[in-house]
């Protein structure tokens, strides 16, 4: 494959080195599996650029053309540092470690699985950070290798097979995933990298990286509520922008005034878990099959309240219930900010909590209920086997969370470390009913 890193030969990535223990037995006729292994390799993400290591230089009408003689009506082609290049990129080194138990008992009705896991990434390529932003004519950030992140987690997986009589039987499986990451280390002298979203950068970054915090965690001010009336606001901290029924935010430090030193950290995207099961069942010529999931204890940055929910920031369609749901003197104890046309501190110009939700659901993914006529019916039709079905798809889901959809599709698939934000992505939990013929002749 290519190398598009500078300083390392093709033939010496991807390195990889695998030890692996298993160890086989059967104790009452129940098989049983328990093993040991550990991977090590280099692994590139495949949005770099392969041309990262080389500065590049480009061309454009409103950059570069310039009337270098003075003519009033005339230009001349020149040039702008268009990309920085970084010779000393490497690759990402990936450590995995798993240990894991599989087993079948009580007479092979019950298959599981149970692995523990440990991932441990060192050199994670991100664009150069640059504390005054981009400069040289704009040009492009190279990727460099930012930090180290440790990824542990557990996986559980169970199916059960069941049988009532002669004709009813029954496959019931589930399967959880839970883990935990965490920064571990970021380049000398950088204490965080603040995580800009392809979706929007209006109201500054959504999430830092920063040591000792998981992945995407959301970062700015957190909202305590918003200001009931003038005496609230004289006795709080003092806050640019603050008046009655505009956020109150927290005074993180405790110094008496609001500044960006009391942004803190107050949600985290990764889920606690992530779960699903199977239902699949006969009885005699009829079959059902379900298929569930679900993502708990994670949470969501609803963007799309930015634009429906404050009319400085968009004149037109506004949420359902906002004139009613909002501020004002005889609603004290509104969510919602006070209607206006004046954009500040205290309401849409910085991120903060307000627009954070749970984002936990369970989604019935799929129920299909089918019949297959019996064979001695399809003998002298020359049909092998005939099944008629109805199915569903995204039938129900479960949540509390007010946006269109809790399973949220990435604004920028190129980006992991930025997530679990809704920038009014399409859903996808549309409702699908299916009806169907399967014929074998």
């Amino acid at each position: 494959g290519r190398n598009i890193f500078f300083n390392q030969p093709t033939d010496q990535v991807p390195l990889f080195v695998c030890d692996i223990h298993k160890c086989r037995f059967s104790y009452k006729r129940q098989i049983h599996s328990i093993y040991y292994k550990k991977h090590t390799f280099e692994t590139c993400s495949s949005n770099i650029n392969p041309t990262n290591a080389y500065s590049l230089y480009s061309s454009a009408a409103g950059i570069s053309y310039y009337p270098i003689t003075g003519a009033a009506n005339s230009s001349t082609l020149g040039f702008y540092n268009s990309q920085l290049g970084n010779v000393n990129t490497t690759w990402e080194k990936d450590i995995i470690t798993n240990v894991g138990l599989d087993a079948t008992i009580l007479k092979n009705k019950l298959d599981f699985s149970i692995e523990w896991y440990k991932k441990a990434i060192s050199g994670l390529l991100f664009p150069s950070v640059s504390a005054i932003g981009n400069y040289q004519g704009g040009a492009r950030q190279p990727f460099v290798n930012l930090g180290d992140v440790k990824n542990t987690g557990v996986d559980f997986s169970a199916t059960y097979h069941g049988t009532v009589g002669r004709d009813f039987k029954i496959d019931i499986g589930g399967n959880i995933s839970a883990y935990r990451n965490e920064v571990v280390s970021l380049p000398p002298g950088v204490k965080y990298v603040d995580e800009y979203s392809a979706g929007s950068s209006r109201i500054g970054a959504f999430s830092r990286l920063q040591p000792g915090h998981p992945v995407g965690a959301f970062y700015g001010y957190q909202v305590l509520g918003l200001f009931k009336d003038a005496n609230d606001v004289a006795k709080s901290a003092t806050q640019d922008g603050a008046a009655p029924g505009r956020f109150k935010y927290l005074d993180a430090n405790g110094d008496g005034k609001i500044t960006p030193d009391d942004r803190v950290f107050f949600g985290n995207p990764n889920p606690k878990f992530t779960y699903g099961f199977t239902i699949n069942a006969t009885y005699k010529n009829f079959d059902l099959s379900m298929f569930f999931y679900g993502s708990a204890g994670n949470d969501v940055i609803n963007y799309v309240k930015y634009w429906t929910d404050f009319y400085q920031v968009f004149k037109g369609n506004v949420s359902k219930g906002l004139l009613q749901n909002s501020w004002s003197p005889t609603n004290l104890n509104a969510k919602i900010p006070r209607i206006e046309q004046s954009a500040n501190f205290s309401n849409t110009t910085v991120f903060n909590s307000f627009y954070m939700e749970k984002g936990s659901y369970l989604r019935c993914k799929n129920l299909m209920i089918g019949y297959t006529v019996p064979s001695t019916k399809l003998e002298k039709m020359g049909i092998q086997k005939l099944h008629f079905y109805v199915q569903a798809a995204n039938l129900f889901t479960i949540t509390k969370y007010t946006g269109l959809d809790p399973e949220l599709q990435g604004s920028d698939l190129n980006n992991n470390s930025n997530f679990g934000i809704d920038f009014g992505n399409y859903p996808a939990n549309q409702k699908n009913f299916n009806i169907g013929v399967n014929v074998s002749f």
